[in-house]
């Protein structure tokens, strides 16, 4: 992977063993600037880490001038458009008596058994589209507002932000993403020679469902046999009125496989809560005019949480949970970076000189 480097502040992604540490924290607002770095000289000073491209990102500085506010929103839509074409009934049922007829399986002693008890769901007259069911019957929507303020005076610049994102998921139930974030950026000229500033975000993100819940879902959608419905028949042994106090834990019908939709609503209950503090300080010298130097110190500092909660339920015998559940898990994430530079650079004529030593 590449590593990323914010305003002067390494993230190796492939250093850190938490993904919640990514640069996932970083609210695109603030970005000013990208510059990827790709060749072996612009990247030298990477060392091995930037073997694989360096990614500089620059985010929004303050400038001599009065306070300037700016605010922005938007709103979102997202639904499924296309999604590819599985079997229906129909279709399904021609497929198991051609794989019959030819003998796929003939020599299991069950198998005609298997076709006869297909034929009798088949004649219950389902047909259910399990991709359509574990999605969003509507388009999800997202949210986002950012709220900046900039300016300064000729020795003090700053920049600070804050934003908001709210975006639900395509997928119908436990899917939806927050993020709150806070950015402060400021320097400040000491006299002529000094300079002394920070860049430091803070985000809280909070997630609803798995990382990558869509691929798992739809997959498991995809392959669901679609004789079966989504809820129990009034007629099946195990169905409850809908009044019933117990309704809720046996209200999704069983499958030869596992319901989509069941697990989704019962099996995925995973709360996610990350906090990103993020940045650096640092302070500049220029003791001759061609020589400056700088030295910076920054952290990375990540604190991620997980409840998964899965209740008690019953969709059918091979797929049951006879008591409630709930997980927590903590992970901490920490790492610093010191960071000196002396650097040279001379325009003599046609002659342009840079040089740079650094201690890491």
């Amino acid at each position: 992977a590449p590593i990323y480097v914010i305003d002067g502040m390494i993230m190796d992604i492939s250093d850190v063993r938490d993904i919640s540490s990514s640069i996932n924290f970083l609210n695109p607002a603030d970005i000013a600037s990208i510059e990827i770095l790709k060749d072996a000289s612009a990247s030298a000073i990477y060392g091995s880490r930037g073997a694989n491209g360096v990614i500089l990102i620059t985010t929004h500085k303050g400038f001599e001038s009065g306070p300037k506010v700016t605010f922005n929103a938007q709103l979102g839509f997202a639904k499924v458009q296309k999604l590819p074409e599985n079997l229906g009934s129909e279709e399904f049922m021609d497929y198991i008596r051609e794989s019959y007829a030819n003998g796929y399986n003939s020599t299991m002693p069950d198998t005609l058994t298997e076709v006869e008890e297909t034929i009798v769901q088949y004649n219950k007259g389902y047909d259910t589209d399990w991709e359509d069911e574990v999605l969003r019957d509507r388009a999800s929507l997202s949210q986002n507002y950012n709220l900046s303020l900039k300016g300064g005076t000729k020795d003090a610049r700053y920049a600070s932000s804050f934003g908001y994102y709210n975006e639900e998921g395509i997928i119908a139930t436990n899917s939806n993403y927050k993020r709150y974030s806070f950015r402060i950026n400021s320097d400040f000229d000491l006299g002529k020679i000094f300079r002394i500033g920070e860049n430091l975000s803070i985000t809280q993100a909070n997630i609803l469902g798995p990382f990558s819940q869509g691929f798992g879902v739809l997959r498991s959608a995809s392959r669901t046999n679609p004789l079966y419905p989504v809820y129990k028949e009034s007629t099946d042994p195990e169905y409850r009125d809908p009044n019933d106090p117990e309704y809720d834990y046996y209200k999704y019908g069983g499958t030869p496989d596992r319901n989509p939709v069941a697990n989704n609503y019962y099996n995925l209950n995973i709360y996610t809560n990350t906090l990103t503090v993020f940045g650096n300080i640092f302070a500049e010298a220029t003791f001759l005019k061609d020589f400056p130097f700088r030295t910076s110190i920054g952290i990375n500092l990540s604190n991620r949480k997980m409840d998964d909660f899965e209740p008690q339920y019953h969709v059918s015998p091979h797929t049951s949970r006879t008591i409630s559940q709930v997980t927590k898990s903590s992970f901490w994430t920490n790492g610093w970076l010191w960071e000196n530079t002396l650097s040279y650079h001379k325009v003599l004529e046609k002659h342009d000189m840079s040089a740079m030593l650094g201690y890491t």
